[in-house]
């Protein structure tokens, strides 16, 4: 009696794999995935409300270069890998095998789109950490 199990053990999966797996490893690189490791932050801070005296919460630690909260550090990592997903999608559009003008000109806004906007979003990052930065 032979068992079949439907996990095709001698295929090497699809050519995007390691392109897949390479692109999840940047992304956790670069969220600070060693520096939560190391020196284990907390997910989101607090803040004191100067006038009213409440607490609020606040996910990025404002003034601080060298430390950061995870949801920080995941939402960066999130706005990378938006832009290297469109550099992706930039590269797919030029493709011999995208014959079709509507897939070709798809893929180049997405790109676009993305590029931009995790651009956009990087300098808003980089204008919560650092206050008063180029100005």
């Amino acid at each position: 009696m032979k068992l079949k199990l439907g996990l095709d053990v001698g295929s090497g999966g699809s050519s995007n794999t390691p392109f897949l797996l390479l692109f999840a490893l940047y992304f956790l690189i670069i969220s600070g995935a060693v520096y939560v490791v190391i020196n284990q932050p907390p997910s989101m801070g607090t803040e004191r409300n100067p006038q009213t005296g409440a607490l609020r919460t606040v996910a990025f630690m404002a003034g601080r270069i060298n430390g950061q909260y995870i949801i920080e550090g995941l939402s960066a990592g999130c706005a990378m890998a938006l832009g290297g997903a469109g550099f992706v999608m930039l590269d797919r559009a030029n493709d011999r095998n995208v014959t079709i003008v509507n897939n070709r000109m798809i893929l180049t806004m997405g790109g676009m789109i993305s590029i931009l906007s995790s651009l956009g979003l990087c300098q808003l990052f980089v204008r919560i950490k650092i206050p008063n930065y180029l100005l």
